[in-house]
């Protein structure tokens, strides 16, 4: 799809996260992309946590089928923390979908209201192999 949206990641090693920024309009194709050239990058560990904003994102071109094969995919080590910024109710519930197909994967995916929140939670320790019955998740709670 022609025009489709700019993302950019840094991967900061010294703080084991992946800080990724997307706007503009989000596309099949970009989300693939990014994914591709995250796993291709040599300075990619597998077992950093991830900090995705889709902050700046004013359209959403996704479809559910490509959404359930990327979260699917397995760029990150099972249990390790992904945190979804999604301020508006769309970028929420495309979030929450994605979300809920890493999980079936293994993945450990979360999708917050705001970026505070969601680095609160990356930071947070969780012993190692165990999730909390309970997870703050910016404007609501999830029940595992």
């Amino acid at each position: 799809m022609q025009g489709c949206m700019p993302i950019s990641y840094t991967i900061e090693i010294a703080k084991r996260v992946v800080h990724t920024r997307a706007w503009g309009v989000l596309c099949n194709a970009d989300l693939r992309d990014y994914y591709r050239a995250l796993m291709a990058d040599l300075r990619f560990l597998p077992d950093l946590s991830c900090l995705l904003n889709l902050e700046g994102v004013n359209v959403f071109a996704l479809e559910s089928r490509v959404i359930a094969e990327i979260a699917s995919w397995p760029v990150f080590n099972v249990g390790v923390r992904r945190a979804i910024v999604a301020p508006s109710d769309v970028a929420f519930g495309l979030s929450r979908m994605f979300s809920l197909h890493a999980e079936s994967a293994g993945q450990n995916v979360m999708a917050f209201r705001n970026e505070v929140a969601a680095e609160a939670w990356l930071s947070s320790p969780t012993d190692v192999g165990q999730v909390p019955a309970r997870l703050p998740c910016g404007n609501y709670m999830r029940v595992a």
